[in-house]
């Protein structure tokens, strides 16, 4: 939920409870007011009642005067000093129909003699005015509600859109291709304020970003060059110097540990470049044509450990818009997990399909953990010739285009599926 339409929400919230709360009262009011009105009026036919029959003593035998219904009675003195005057609700029967009434019961006295009244009148015209009221009253304050939100929508649109603007920079900015935050200008502290901190912060994370690929780079060259040397060195040294079999055996050693060195260097500055996305160059890459020479050039390391390579065609042109060199590497890493983590007389299945790649091989009986197969340094065997960085990388070009990188474990194969994007995402 947007914040404005959150705003909104709490303030529609409050609007109707407080708009709830007055027509109640206001209505609670008017039905009070109309009320007393009633009696009042009732009251005054009391008094013109009794001020008519003492003018005409006949009157007192007449049941309907304009409209209002009298009953009288003759009572005893004492029962007469008893009644007090009281109002309340009756129903009366006019033109064959019952309707609502308001009645006034009291006692007068008149020549000596003590009389009972009742003094009864239609209340259908202030019902219904009532009605009209409530109905005026609902339809009233929803339009008032209405409004009041429609007018807010509208002004905190308008207050809130240098925040979505900011918001819209932030979403679209990428660390290391140059794009900037341009801010929109606003009169509001607040908002300004905000501007203010996110070029600063945007302006820093573009300096360390930079400092922090220039010093990767530096150092991983400074490291490659000395044990380039060292390399070189040492093969000189069991080509040109008489050793020991023990020394020879050493020398060896320290040169295979200074190998493993500079493969684990070479590939943390690759995986530094594709993170940092120091490969901009794009083209539509055939996966198919790649694949089937790349298989080609694996066919002695398959050889060497027996490995039988599958390559099935499903979907014989499986294309995406990316760098070729990287589409290489993705596949090489692919292509080289599934081969090196394999078993003696094993075998590699690679296929294409309409919306993914999928490279399944045999290997260990168990399947590895799914949370940190894509992980550095991550290994499930005891191949010292491993970096643990190869399916690292894999995820790393997968994430750069939209792939999606998953690892499963079926029918005893485990299988590493690359999830293309839809086409209109490419």
């Amino acid at each position: 939920m947007k914040l404005h339409n959150y705003t909104l929400k709490y303030l529609a919230i409050a609007l109707l409870s407080i708009i709830v709360l007055w027509g109640v009262l206001f209505y609670l009011h008017i039905r009070q007011e109309i009320g007393e009105s009633l009696d009042r009026n009732l009251s005054n036919y009391k008094l013109d009642f009794i001020e008519s029959a003492q003018k005409d003593a006949a009157v007192l035998t007449r049941l309907s005067v304009s409209g209002n219904f009298f009953q009288v009675q003759e009572i005893g003195e004492e029962e007469a000093l008893k009644i007090r005057d009281r109002y309340e609700d009756n129903t009366i029967e006019q033109d064959g129909e019952t309707i609502a009434a308001r009645r006034l019961s009291s006692a007068f006295e008149l020549n000596g003699h003590y009389y009972r009244l009742e003094v009864t009148t239609s209340t259908l015209e202030e019902d219904t005015l009532i009605k009209n009221i409530l109905y005026g009253i609902i339809l009233l304050y929803l339009a008032l509600l209405l409004s009041v939100l429609f007018i807010n929508n509208l002004l905190l649109r308008k207050v809130w859109r240098p925040f979505y603007a900011i918001i819209r920079q932030i979403e679209k900015f990428q660390l290391g291709k140059n794009t900037r935050i341009t801010t929109t200008p606003t009169k509001i502290s607040e908002f300004a304020s905000l501007n203010e901190t996110i070029e600063s912060l945007v302006a820093r994370a573009e300096d360390a970003f930079s400092g922090q690929r220039q010093f990767v780079e530096n150092a991983s060259h400074e490291l490659q060059t000395p044990l380039a040397i060292s390399l070189n060195r040492l093969e000189l040294l069991l080509e040109n110097e008489p050793l020991s079999p023990e020394g020879a055996t050493a020398v060896s050693q320290v040169m295979k540990g200074l190998e493993r060195l500079s493969r684990l260097n070479k590939t943390l500055l690759l995986l530094t470049r594709i993170e940092n996305n120091q490969y901009l160059d794009t083209t539509v890459v055939n996966f198919n044509k790649l694949i089937a020479s790349l298989i080609h050039e694996f066919e002695d390391l398959a050889g060497h450990k027996s490995v039988q390579v599958q390559f099935t065609e499903n979907n014989p042109s499986l294309q995406l818009s990316m760098n070729e060199d990287l589409a290489g590497i993705l596949i090489v890493n692919l292509l080289k997990n599934a081969i090196v983590h394999n078993v003696e007389q094993g075998k590699v299945i690679v296929a294409t399909y309409a919306d993914r790649l999928e490279i399944a091989n045999t290997g260990a009986q168990e399947p590895l953990d799914v949370k940190r197969v894509f992980d550095r340094f991550y290994k499930n065997s005891a191949n010292k010739q491993s970096t643990g960085l190869g399916l690292a990388i894999v995820k790393a070009i997968a994430n750069q285009y939209g792939l999606n990188a998953v690892y499963s474990y079926r029918d005893g194969l485990h299988v590493i599926s690359l999830l293309f994007p839809k086409k209109s995402d490419h």
